[in-house]
């Protein structure tokens, strides 16, 4: 039997196992093209949603077509507002995490995966030009209102104060460092309070949520302590600590994955304290007798549980006695911070410039501000415009009202000697 006789049975089973082959990846081609014009047509036709409870945020919306195409950003915003509003996006979110987990991969969209449980959000870099022109606008804002006792206290993020816990070999910025730069621009009127050097030096480890970005109170609490002689407090109070949840699961919890670790609330209320308050929301005309909201604990967010997270303006009066009017400017880390500033104030006025755009002159006019503090994250301040543009703003129009006045006299001058010459002549 000739060789090429041999052959032709291996040569007929190899052309068959290629056409199976070639049938079984057709089919599975098939079926994936099937699968994703599925989830294309179930997202063309799911509602868009504008709120993500699971990670605390507005959602992207769909781009308008045209003015897309006209300014050339239509591709890219599209792809923004397809990723936020994907069908089952939250169940794939937790099946990366799981695969990462199983990898030993510590990092799960863009948030690091560290020891005990911590998650980080990488911190935000301090970007020069920004830095610059907010503290040109804070040392402005001082100087128009000298009587006004001012201080600031800058958060650096988790990565910054718990190292220990971060995952190997993680390249983070050094934020403490960016904090002292910031501070040198800040004008020597203006008091610096040194959270980052509280929070490392620190026995505790539970100064932060291990998924959340935010501190804790017992980490707020710590640096209120060290913090009070600068704030004029000689001798604060003690306080009663209550846990009010044991369940919480924070943003970054929600961004990486995570559905497994869970973070404890707690409230800190002062011992024997015979001050009452009342706390005011102008924009919803909502009054309370207390700063925190119970209700918010059957939402997502626990940490909402201060103040219902954050508004434009929100006024608490006291019956402390002091004669002490603070205007806080903030972000949602002084949501937890201002429980222990209750107690050495008469008023409160908490301003978050992110959500508010009247006149800050008027809110010192108004609620006799005596006193200032500016309590921001990091991560906030080194990156949002919104408090230079809202002192910018003050400050325009505090000279303006200036100029005005100034105007003013020297007309009302010139009438009188007008006046007086005519008086003069008869």
């Amino acid at each position: 039997m000739q060789t090429s006789d041999m052959q032709q049975p291996q040569k007929k089973r190899a052309l068959y196992r290629r056409s199976l082959i070639f049938k079984h990846h057709r089919y599975v081609y098939i079926a994936v093209m099937v699968l994703i014009a599925a989830f294309f047509v179930v997202n063309l036709i799911t509602p868009s949603k504008d709120y993500s409870e699971t990670e605390n945020r507005a959602l992207a919306k769909r781009p308008a077509i045209k003015e897309g195409i006209k300014n050339g950003s239509y591709g890219q915003d599209y792809d923004t507002y397809y990723s936020d509003q994907f069908t089952l996006r939250n169940q794939f979110i937790k099946l990366k995490f799981i695969g990462n987990q199983l990898l030993h991969i510590k990092e799960s969209s863009g948030v690091l995966i560290g020891k005990d449980g911590y998650q980080f959000e990488i911190p935000e870099m301090l970007d020069q030009k920004l830095a610059k022109s907010t503290t040109g606008k804070i040392n402005q804002f001082k100087e128009l209102n000298p009587d006004v006792s001012t201080h600031m206290m800058v958060v650096p993020g988790s990565a910054a104060v718990l190292t220990k816990k971060l995952p190997a070999n993680a390249s983070v910025s050094d934020q403490v460092s960016d904090i002292k730069k910031y501070y040198e621009q800040v004008g020597e009127g203006i008091d610096k309070i040194d959270a980052a050097s509280v929070l490392k030096g620190a026995d505790s480890d539970y100064l932060y949520y291990k998924t959340d970005h935010h501190w804790t109170s017992e980490g707020a609490y710590a640096v209120f302590k060290e913090a009070a002689p600068s704030l004029g407090i000689e001798e604060p109070v003690s306080y009663n600590k209550y846990t009010v949840s044991n369940s919480f699961q924070g943003t970054l919890s929600s961004k990486s994955g995570d559905f497994i670790g869970k973070d404890t609330v707690e409230i800190y209320v002062p011992k024997g304290s015979k001050i009452s308050y009342f706390v005011s929301y102008p924009s919803s005309k909502e009054k309370r007798a207390t700063i925190y909201k119970p209700e918010m604990l059957d939402t997502k967010d626990h940490y909402t549980v201060f103040f219902g997270g954050n508004h434009p303006l929100v006024e608490i009066n006291t019956t402390a006695g002091t004669g002490k009017n603070l205007l806080l400017l903030k972000d949602s880390y002084a949501n937890c911070f201002v429980q222990f500033l209750i107690p050495y104030y008469d008023r409160i006025i908490m301003v978050d410039p992110r959500y508010y755009y009247d006149n800050l002159n008027m809110v010192i006019s108004n609620y006799s501000i005596n006193e200032m503090l500016y309590l921001y994250s990091a991560d906030t301040l080194f990156t949002d415009t919104s408090l230079a543009d809202a002192l910018e703003a003050a400050i325009d129009a505090k000279e303006e009202s200036g100029e005005q006045e100034d105007e003013s006299q020297t007309e009302e001058a010139s009438e009188s000697e007008s006046a007086g010459g005519e008086n003069a002549g008869e």
